[in-house]
């Protein structure tokens, strides 16, 4: 009985000294990501670009992005995303896409991207 009440007094002062690294270098990490999108009209990433930062897994119309055509799509590292054809990101879906995005965007999607969202 001595030795488990040891043992356990044991693992409960040791276990946390543990963890605390892990859970420290996991936050640096999501620190570090800069959550962003790149969009530009051109198929180059040229034209009229902008750097837009998403909430998380939030559903936005095309419009949110103020751009008049769709030609580049490019999230940071670590961000995923997924362009809809209907209004409330539902409807056809694109595959999910990372870092280095589309550039040019696929031709249906330039075309039928209503809505769209992100998440890291």
């Amino acid at each position: 009985m001595k030795f488990t009440a040891t043992f356990f007094a044991l693992a409960a002062a040791v276990l946390p000294a543990l963890a605390a690294p892990a859970a420290e270098a996991e936050a640096a990490a999501l620190q570090k990501r800069d959550n962003t999108i790149y969009v530009c009209t051109g198929e180059s990433w040229d034209g009229q670009c902008v750097l837009y930062y998403p909430n998380w897994n939030q559903c936005y119309p095309w419009s949110a992005l103020g751009l008049s055509g769709l030609g580049s799509w490019g999230p940071s590292s670590g961000t995923y995303c997924i362009l809809y054809t209907g209004d409330d990101c539902d409807g056809t879906a694109s595959d999910t896409f990372t870092d280095p995005g589309y550039a040019p965007v696929p031709g249906f999607w330039q075309y039928n991207t209503q809505t769209w969202k992100c998440w890291w």
